[in-house]
Formats: C-alpha cells, sequence, structure tokens
C-alpha cells in the first residue's frame, strides 16, 4: 500500500510462503505446504487506496513430479 501511495498507480507483490497456511487442522497434506500469497493496491479515484490478496497453492503433486524428475535425472547420469 506505501508503495501505491507514493507512486500514485498500481503495485503488485507475491510473497512465497514456506509453512503451511492453515495450521493445526490435522489433516494436511505434505503438497498443503507453501504456496504464495499476491497482495494489491491501487489509488481509489474518490481519494483512498483499495487493496486485494489472494492466495495461490502449490500445484498438487508437485513434490512427486520433483522425486521423479530426480529419479530420471540420476539415471540418466
Amino acid at each position: 500500500m506505501a508503495e501505491s501511495a507514493r507512486t500514485r498507480d498500481r503495485a503488485v507483490r507475491s510473497i512465497e510462503l514456506k509453512v503451511p497456511l492453515l495450521r493445526g487442522r490435522g489433516d494436511a497434506e505434505d503438497d498443503d505446504l507453501g504456496g504464495t500469497l499476491v497482495v494489491a493496491a491501487a489509488p481509489w479515484p474518490g481519494g483512498g487506496h483499495v487493496w486485494v490478496t489472494s492466495y495461490v497453492p502449490p500445484p498438487r503433486g508437485e513434490r512427486l513430479w520433483r522425486l521423479g524428475a530426480a529419479l530420471l535425472a540420476l539415471k540418466i547420469c
């Protein structure tokens, strides 16, 4: 929001999360870890600012694909 106020233009930032977003829910799987938090802010025509955030989860099965790629790379070498 501070950047948007300073530049008087839209500002968008993304933050990579390395921990579970919802702790203690009991049914968290490994694929639920991490993700990206996207935050955007822009000046409002009548004064002030408007902002929005969105959580983008990591792709399902990403760790399995990484493991498969690592095993394939080891087999090729």
